[in-house]
């Protein structure tokens, strides 16, 4: 019996001594029985690893997950070239190495300036918007020159072209 009372007035002391022991080691606990909750609850994160999109032509559900079909796609940004959805049939137009991107209507809707040729800009025609810097190319075609607050200068071969800024 002397040492059960031993073993308690032990801890009792500890206690004492260590304030904020008695408020820590309740939470320690909380957050450890949530830890084995979660790793033993294997749905509630499912890596993206897992998922074959790209295998799948139907909007079923992947895996028996509901939420997640074979329609969801992954873009890593930054996407220097963006195609819009409605009109993705007749992006083929652009992509075209020869298609001179004039044909279509072209404005530059973004300039971002910076020095030592570092400047960005965003040029958008009819289907595709192109996120740009100097030295970059066109519609494997034209290639960005130079990117003022005015505008961006497109050169091919010979022939240079300037799109102004639309503010």
């Amino acid at each position: 019996m002397d040492k059960k009372y031993r073993i308690k007035d032990a801890f009792l002391e500890f206690f004492k001594k260590n304030k904020n022991a008695v408020y820590l080691l309740p939470i320690l606990v909380v957050v450890l029985i949530i830890a084995i909750v979660v790793f033993i609850n294997g749905e509630i994160y499912i890596p993206a690893s897992n998922i074959n999109l790209q295998d799948q032509t139907d909007n079923s559900p992947v895996d028996g997950h509901d939420g997640i079909t074979a329609s969801n796609t992954i873009e890593i940004l930054p996407k220097i070239e963006r195609s819009e959805e409605d009109k993705k049939n007749n992006s083929n137009i652009i992509s075209n190495s020869s298609a001179n991107p004039f044909e279509l209507p072209m404005k530059v809707t973004g300039v971002v300036i910076e020095s030592n040729d570092k400047s960005i800009a965003i040029i958008e025609t009819a289907h595709t918007s192109y996120i740009v810097k100097v030295g970059d190319f066109i519609s494997d075609s034209w290639q960005v020159r130079n990117i003022e607050e005015n505008g961006v200068l497109l050169v091919n071969g010979q022939k240079e072209a300037h799109i102004p800024f639309d503010d």
